[in-house]
């Protein structure tokens, strides 16, 4: 009886190794199926040794015939083959699935960014510029420079022609040589025409700020007039001008801030600056030294040679 149980165990074992081996799996693989193939040989020896106690007690002439009676029992062990065989192949698949799920994690390193180049040189400067070394300080802006790549250069460039653009627009459009002042629609006098043309002339010779041509040509007309003449003209134009700013008050626009808006551009600022401090009766003092004029030296050198009769002279008889 114990002959054939280990005759069927060692039949078993063969038939799973020889199936464990047709895989061929990795060392260590290997040791764990072996494991696990132990530990199922283990169990099934357990159980076949609890059927044949029970079957020895139920009936103990059925074992003593002959072997050829084993076949019934041949038939189980087929059963157990198959079920060692399928759980061999779920293990098999399991690890399989396992390493194909748990894949390593790939990561590709890009070439330098901007990014990561910005904290660098700010981390630079603030080094450069807590140190006590000047040339360090310049040698980090250099640094800094010479890390510029070529498409900030060429927006740098792009911004520029840009802004220059902007300003010959401007430049265009406030000397007025787009205007419609010399349109011959509107209906100018000859006199008018002339006056916006020698405006004109003025602002692009740069004799005259932009748009003001036309103001310098009436103001120096008005320079050539008599005096009463100018004094009225001028007493109008203040009127006009002290009308604007009343209405902008009236209208809620006005603001201190906006004073030199309403005054003429032309007329000349006669206000000095006063000089904060007490000034000095001799002299000007300017850029740590005592400047002294001809005139102020001979006041304090020279005495006068005649003296002058106070009172009336008295008249000769």
């Amino acid at each position: 009886m114990a002959s054939t149980d280990t005759k069927l165990l060692d039949i078993l074992e063969a038939h799973g190794q020889t199936f464990l081996d047709s895989f061929k799996p990795h060392k260590a693989e290997k040791n764990k199926r072996k494991r696990a193939a132990g530990d199922t040989t283990e169990a099934h020896r357990s159980t076949k040794l609890v059927r044949a106690e029970t079957d020895q007690s139920s009936s103990v002439g059925d074992y003593s015939d002959s072997a050829e009676e084993w076949t019934g029992f041949g038939s189980d062990a087929q059963v157990d083959d198959e079920y060692e065989i399928q759980s061999s192949a779920e293990e098999a698949v399991s690890l399989e699935a396992s390493t194909s799920i748990h894949k390593p994690d790939v990561v590709v390193f890009s070439g330098y960014g901007s990014k990561t180049l910005e904290p660098l040189s700010k981390k630079m400067q603030g080094k450069a510029f807590m140190s006590s070394n000047v040339s360090k300080l310049r040698d980090a802006t250099q640094e800094e420079r010479k890390t510029r790549t070529a498409e900030s250069i060429d927006d740098e460039d792009d911004e520029l022609t840009n802004a220059q653009n902007d300003a010959l627009l401007h430049r265009l459009v406030h000397t007025q040589l787009l205007s419609g002042s010399l349109n011959r629609e509107l209906g100018l006098t000859s006199a008018q025409r002339k006056k916006a043309m020698e405006g004109r002339i003025l602002e692009l010779s740069g004799s005259s700020k932009l748009g003001q041509g036309e103001k310098v040509v009436r103001a120096q007309e008005r320079d050539k007039a008599s005096k009463r003449v100018r004094e009225g003209l001028l007493d109008k134009q203040k009127q006009r001008r002290e009308k604007q700013v009343q209405e902008a008050k009236d209208m809620g626009n006005y603001h201190p801030t906006f004073k030199k808006l309403f005054q003429d551009p032309l007329e000349k600022n006669t206000k000095r600056n006063r000089e904060r401090g007490l000034r000095m009766g001799v002299g000007s003092f300017g850029g740590g030294m005592l400047r002294l004029s001809k005139r102020e030296i001979e006041t304090v050198q020279s005495r006068p040679t005649s003296s002058r009769l106070r009172g009336r002279p008295h008249k000769k008889k």
